[in-house]
């Protein structure tokens, strides 16, 4: 909860993952951080990019909650009927769950 008058290191606006990492970083850093976020429910409704890398679970704070299921790889199927397949050893998450869970550590860290 937040008062009238307090005073803030870093206001992130914007609870995404962008914003809530960056709100994340500057807590656990020791700023005093506010994140404000104009939906009632951050990652409602869900937006693209479900997919993300499996080195990426290292830079983030990790909960098995949003993870759906595990990917080696994309196939693309192009208009013109071309399919190519690209390595991306990774997941797929439930993106409004990942994004909940960005925020909740950033406000665990004092955002």
């Amino acid at each position: 909860m937040t008062h009238i008058g307090e005073r803030y290191d870093v206001v992130v606006v914007g609870a995404g993952p962008a914003g809530a990492s960056a709100a994340l970083a500057a807590a656990a850093g020791g700023a005093r951080v506010l994140m404000v976020e104009r939906k009632a429910v951050p990652g409602v409704p869900v937006r693209c990019a479900e997919h993300i890398p499996a080195l990426l679970l290292g830079e983030i704070p990790y909960s098995s909650d949003f993870i759906v299921q595990s990917v080696s790889g994309m196939r693309t199927h192009l208009p013109d009927g071309q399919v190519t397949e690209t390595k991306a050893p990774g997941y797929i998450i439930a993106r409004d769950r990942f994004d909940q869970a960005l925020v909740r550590a950033a406000a665990d860290a004092g955002a």
